[in-house]
């Protein structure tokens, strides 16, 4: 089947807006919808989101996708980026993906984000990531999305995809630990690296390490600030903490210039969206072991980023060993640069969603 039709419905830091670039330079016609609300604030085609206030705002968003939903139809390809896309209240996200499912040709859900499968699977292998998330994110005291309502939508909307495609090793290995069948093999998060500034990683006159604050417990930022407290207490010559968040997605990119050591999540088993954004930038990221998903991928490339263990000894051990060994930097900075073209490349990555759309 060949594609030149796609509808990308939904966002996760970029995935869809990157993705989207590289389809539209392979020739393929695209269109893009999401909410822009937040403090995110991605450029979509389609807002899902109500430019409007109060009660007024409130149902524009309500029927906002119902007034136009002719241009969710009549497309090769529509892909999800999550199941709930859409106002939850009564039944609309549920019906509304069902109807955009059965006007467009094949369907397609990415697993980006965390669902009652992945949270069994962390629970699997005893990673504290959903304790983080549920107690210092969320400060619930049951997870939204393990809850029966939720499992049962869910288990309603998945069988209706026609493929389930993850982005790292976690996901692919959740859905593999609950028997769906409808799976693809991961497939990489895309990145422009037009959009991106690469500079080399020099230091000046000081070190200066980043770590943006968003979902801190998923993140685990109470280990990693009590290890950067720990830096900058010992080298207060020599290094600069900057500890920041929830700033637009351009202000963002202009915060991390200055910066050379990123630490990003170390729970994770794969690179997020901000971790490749920085080493396309030619920072240094500091997070999780990516070892697996790195091989899932089949990427054959060292591995720039530093591996450390959830714990404070190790942050605060590794991070020593660049500063002791500043020049290094530099080496691994362009490192990074490198293995993000290389292996995560926009236009790379979406001839890799046309060739799995157009077989599965």
């Amino acid at each position: 089947m060949i594609i030149t039709k796609v509808l990308l419905l939904g966002e996760y830091s970029a995935v869809h807006r990157y993705l989207r670039d590289g389809l539209r330079e392979l020739g393929v016609e695209v269109t893009f919808a999401s909410g822009t609300y937040g403090w995110r604030k991605h450029a979509v085609d389609i807002s899902l989101s109500s430019k409007y206030k109060g009660i007024v705002g409130k149902v524009d968003l309500y029927l906002r996708p119902f007034y136009m939903f002719n241009r969710f139809t009549g497309h090769d390809v529509v892909q999800f980026i999550d199941y709930n896309i859409f106002v939850r209240r009564l039944g609309i996200n549920d019906y509304l993906v069902k109807s955009i499912i059965n006007n467009n040709t094949k369907s397609y859900l990415m697993v980006a984000s965390c669902d009652h499968f992945v949270k069994d699977y962390y629970n699997k292998i005893k990673n504290p990531i959903c304790k983080g998330c549920l107690t210092l994110d969320k400060k619930l005291t049951q997870c939204p999305v393990a809850n029966a309502s939720s499992h049962k939508r869910f288990n309603k909307l998945l069988p209706l995809y026609d493929n389930v495609i993850p982005v790292m090793h976690e996901y692919e290995q959740a859905y593999k630990n609950a028997g769906v069948g409808t799976l693809s093999h991961a497939l990489p998060f895309p990145i422009n690296m037009n959009h991106i500034k690469y500079q080399e990683n020099k230091v000046l006159k000081k070190i200066v390490i980043f770590h943006g604050i968003n979902r801190v417990g998923f993140k685990g930022t109470k280990i990693i600030t009590a290890a950067l407290s720990k830096i900058q207490k010992k080298y207060p010559k020599d290094v600069e903490v900057v500890i920041d968040g929830r700033v637009p997605y351009h202000d963002y990119l202009n915060l991390l210039e200055r910066t050379n050591i990123v630490v990003d999540q170390i729970y994770n088993e794969g690179y997020g969206m901000n971790a490749l954004i920085s080493m396309a930038m030619g920072k240094i990221v500091v997070c999780g072991d990516v070892t697996k998903t790195v091989n899932g991928l089949n990427i054959t490339d060292s591995i720039p980023s530093i591996s450390v263990e959830p714990t404070e000894d190790d942050i605060f051990n590794k991070i020593e060993v660049l500063i002791c060994q500043k020049k290094v930097i530099k080496q691994l900075g362009h490192e990074s640069m490198v293995f993000v073209r290389n292996n995560f490349n926009h236009i790379k990555v979406a001839q890799m969603y046309l060739d799995l759309w157009s077989k599965s």
